[in-house]
């Protein structure tokens, strides 16, 4: 009856949270036995007769990280409840926290601020996640795994004729190209994420390259209009975005280096010790699949979901196969009874 009473409490922890049901995505799941399940491929592990559950945030980007999680454990031979699409940070949290869900992929840097209240994060990946490692653990008993190389937070963007026009590498290059050059460098930010207003926005670039410039000088475009404008010739020199944007890859654009400039945003695996120390095999499942997530795959996986329309389950599958970490047995049966 473990299952079935988790799933429920889960529902009622987020409608306290949030005020609204569970919105977790409605497929069937195969159990381990089932044709249509995945084999684990990795390194060998003993998952059998583990009882977990896998929440996940709601962005196209998230839910795909959960499906990762979820698809890959069950492969080992878990048994995997699906809270994917579970709310924001704050109810996966608090479910994590009751025992409600085991583990979520979230950022070190939302670790840092908005979970641990702590200011002044650190601008290397590396040591911000050592940093919220330690004191989550300390203080909460929620062990984080090393994040992903994925930098999800935000960036710019430049075509790649105009990268090499303007001489453009780093974040660096566009604060001194718009101080010597106003009227030839125009940086433009989309009108939903968050840029001109937001802490590790247009204010943290502000701070730590000294650029002259407030948000009257940044236009906010819609989403499609920033792209199309970000064409050789066009009204805008540089777009700052959120790097795990797939239309940055469908636009052909290039993303500048950073330099510490913004903060990192690259997703981590948290899970609780007592559940990692009981099950030491889930990070030995997890890690490498942490590991092989780039910038690059992320923007491509979240593309199927948001661009494509496809399933963010079967994308996670499609990409557990394909990186060789699992294999379709329907696949493989149906290729020895042919």
């Amino acid at each position: 009856m473990r299952a079935p009473l988790r799933a429920g409490l889960a529902v009622v922890l987020v409608l306290l949270l949030t005020g609204v049901a569970s919105c977790t995505d409605a497929v069937d799941d195969p159990g381990p036995d089932d044709p249509g399940a995945l084999r684990w491929e990795g390194d060998e592990v003993d998952l059998e007769g583990v009882d977990l559950a896998v929440g996940s945030k709601e962005p196209a980007a998230q839910r795909v990280l959960g499906y990762l999680a979820l698809e890959a454990l069950r492969s080992a031979g878990a048994d995997v409840e699906d809270q994917i699409n579970l709310g924001g940070t704050a109810a996966n949290r608090e479910a994590l926290l009751a025992g409600l869900i085991d583990l979520y992929w979230e950022y070190p840097a939302v670790g840092w601020q908005t979970i641990l209240q702590r200011t002044e994060p650190d601008t290397d990946g590396a040591v911000l996640a050592e940093d919220v490692a330690e004191r989550d653990l300390d203080e909460n008993d929620v062990a984080w795994l090393p994040p992903a190389p994925a930098e999800l937070g935000y960036g710019f963007v430049v075509s790649p004729e105009v990268r090499t026009e303007q001489d453009l590498v780093g974040v660096d290059d566009v604060a001194a190209a718009i101080d010597e050059r106003p009227d030839e460098v125009v940086l433009c930010t989309t009108e939903d994420d968050g840029f001109l207003t937001a802490a590790d926005g247009l204010q943290r670039f502000r701070e730590t390259t000294e650029v002259g410039l407030d948000e009257r000088s940044v236009p906010a475009l819609a989403d499609e209009d920033l792209y199309a404008a970000l064409v050789p010739g066009g009204f805008c020199t540089v777009g700052a975005v959120r790097l795990g944007d797939p239309a940055i890859d469908e636009a052909g654009l290039e993303v500048l280096e950073d330099d510490g400039v913004f903060l990192p945003l690259q997703p981590a695996v948290q899970v609780r010790d007592d559940v990692l120390a009981d099950t030491p095999d889930l990070e030995v499942v997890l890690a490498p699949i942490a590991e092989a997530l780039t910038s690059e795959e992320v923007r491509a996986l979240a593309a199927r979901v948001e661009l494509e329309g496809e399933h963010p389950r079967d994308v996670a599958r499609d990409w557990l196969v394909a990186q060789g970490f699992a294999a379709d047995q329907g696949g493989d049966e149906a290729q020895e009874s042919g």
